[in-house]
């Protein structure tokens, strides 16, 4: 019994969510190439998964988790950032997602307790899934293998918005 309540409290503050996120991540001391990034483009894609979180762990499709963030890793190695700071970010996206759903929850039944750990439960693996097939995209494009799927279209952000968006 998945919070439904929670995932749309989520998917409604996802704009306040992406600006508290992008704010960290161009101020951390361990995400030193984010603070150059452009704030836009890490805003957006944050807004992105916060207000899309419910249909990405409705779908619960690990072949589209693997698309999207094979292509977000293939990206980012072309663009020339450290993998160690795109999985930071990552981590740091998750802690902002489970910061605000633990301090939402407050005042909340039983059930919905249950339901908000369940809820933890399945933003943990996407999250957990979602930075190994960002390695993956990015450990390929460094090697050279690349899926081959690199056009204009798949980099934008209106790209990854759809692809985000297509389950």
């Amino acid at each position: 019994m998945l919070s439904t309540r929670l995932v749309k409290l989520i998917e409604t503050h996802a704009q306040d969510l992406s600006k508290g996120v992008v704010t960290e991540l161009q101020s951390h001391n361990r995400t030193p190439s984010l603070h150059r990034y452009p704030e836009g483009d890490l805003r957006e894609r944050a807004y992105v998964l916060y207000r899309h979180l419910g249909d990405w762990l409705a779908a619960n499709r690990e072949e589209h988790i693997k698309e999207v963030y094979e292509a977000f890793g293939e990206r980012r190695c072309h663009d020339g950032l450290p993998i160690s700071e795109i999985i930071f970010a990552l981590a740091i996206t998750k802690e902002h997602l489970i910061e605000f759903a633990r301090t939402s929850a407050e005042g909340m039944n039983v059930l919905e307790v249950h339901g908000e750990c369940e809820l933890l439960s399945m933003v943990s693996r996407f999250f957990d899934l979602a930075t190994y097939y960002t390695a993956i995209g990015y450990e390929q494009a460094a090697a050279g293998k690349t899926s081959g799927k690199k056009d204009e279209e798949k980099s934008s952000v209106a790209g990854l918005m759809e692809a985000a968006c297509s389950y």
